[in-house]
């Protein structure tokens, strides 16, 4: 199978499979840091702890300090060493708070004969990965000596050094945002645009068409070939039905008829997903062949789609039997016993024509559509002058201009 990939997709498999283990490696790099951290600080804990916890005093009632009790009530008990997470302080502490932090900050430490520390006095702010304290930039951690920073965690880095992030009219996102910081509204810039420009600056189309491949290194077509060509007879007579000129309704049948006979020449029934045309006949030779890699039959509905087209803006019934033949080479080879049915890895071979165990949804959505609509004789059903089929066989109503 390995084998019957193009190098395209070969390629994309390589690369997705490189992609995954780099994103391993660095997810594994991520989480082995955290860990790390994580034991360091549970191997910290128990030297940074006081061998003999300091005692605290007693509470004081409200009438010995009628000041710093105003407005609390009788039966809350004053504020004890932080264990745990600290009560979320939405607004800025006003002065009357910070005072009384102070007064209490400087009572416990002349409790424990010590002096009072910064980060009791101004508080602690929450961290954005959790409910702990985390200490004001340029403080220390309590009860800790002084030391080397602890190396931040890359979230921490990319929330540092990115404050736009914060705010949403801000976002700086290449693909979505639509605002300069000032506000003023711009046009968004589309990498895809960039591409289709690259594209049809190429040489090498044809009437405006690109090919298939383009190599990845050099930047060029390669494979010079029109993919799903056998979309195009049903295209020319639709246009040549609405006003285009005649000779494009023949170049349509003569179109049609090819397709045909890709089909026709294989074992099967059923034309291969690429083939090459023997420009030069010889009796030995095929005038279509068909390369081990391409002989796979996907269910694709693009000759169906032209039959349906030439049928209904012709009245001619060939193409209606043409269909038929179709059905019963798809019910023959490519349905299954359980129900439905599978792409076929070999055309050439109805003994073993490989059923993949795969069956495309555009089968069911395009190909059985447009063959149910060739079988049908009601002109008015889905008619071709009220509806118009986009790429995915969808119905779109033609509106008359007002």
């Amino acid at each position: 199978k390995w084998k019957q990939l193009s190098r395209l997709q070969r390629n994309v498999v390589l690369f997705l499979l490189a992609f995954l283990m780099l994103c391993g490696l660095l997810s594994y790099i991520s989480v082995a840091d955290e860990w790390k951290a994580v034991g360091s600080r549970s191997a910290e804990g128990p030297k940074m702890r006081p061998a003999n916890p300091p005692v605290l005093p007693a509470p004081r009632r409200a009438a010995e300090n009628p000041e710093t009790f105003a407005g609390a009530s009788p039966q809350k008990p004053p504020r004890h060493f932080r264990r745990g997470p600290p009560n979320l302080q939405i607004r800025a502490p006003d002065g009357d708070a910070k005072d009384r932090r102070q007064e209490e900050a400087q009572r416990r430490a002349e409790a424990v004969g010590q002096a009072p520390r910064e980060d009791d006095v101004q508080g602690s702010r929450v961290s954005r990965r959790g409910t702990g304290p985390e200490p004001e930039q340029g403080t220390q951690l309590p009860l800790r000596k002084a030391e080397a920073p602890a190396r931040p965690s890359p979230q921490a880095l990319r929330t540092r050094n990115s404050p736009g992030e914060l705010s949403l009219g801000r976002r700086r996102d290449p693909l979505l945002s639509v605002l300069e910081p000032p506000g003023k509204p711009r046009e968004p810039g589309e990498a895809v645009e960039e591409v289709t420009r690259r594209v049809h600056s190429l040489r090498g189309k044809k009437d405006g068409l690109v090919h298939m491949f383009i190599n990845t290194n050099s930047g060029l077509f390669t494979h010079l070939g029109d993919h799903l060509v056998c979309f195009l007879p049903g295209t020319l007579a639709l246009g040549a039905h609405h006003g285009l000129p005649a000779d494009h309704m023949e170049l349509a049948r003569a179109l049609m008829d090819t397709c045909y006979q890709m089909n026709r020449q294989m074992e099967t029934g059923l034309s291969p997903e690429i083939v090459h045309f023997n420009l030069h006949p010889q009796k030995s030779r095929k005038d279509v062949q068909v390369k081990a890699a391409d002989r796979h039959n996907l269910l694709r509905p693009e000759t169906v789609e032209s039959l349906f087209y030439l049928y209904r803006l012709t009245g001619d019934r060939k193409y209606q039997d043409w269909g038929w033949e179709l059905l019963r080479s798809f019910n023959t080879y490519t349905r299954v016993p359980s129900g439905g049915y599978s792409s076929i890895s070999n055309v050439q071979d109805p003994r073993s024509p490989q059923p993949r165990d795969k069956m495309e949804s555009f089968f069911l959505g395009e190909t059985l559509k447009y063959l149910y609509l060739l079988f049908s004789d009601d002109p008015d059903l889905l008619s071709l002058d009220t509806y118009v089929f986009n790429t995915e066989a969808h119905p779109l109503p033609i509106w008359a201009p007002s």
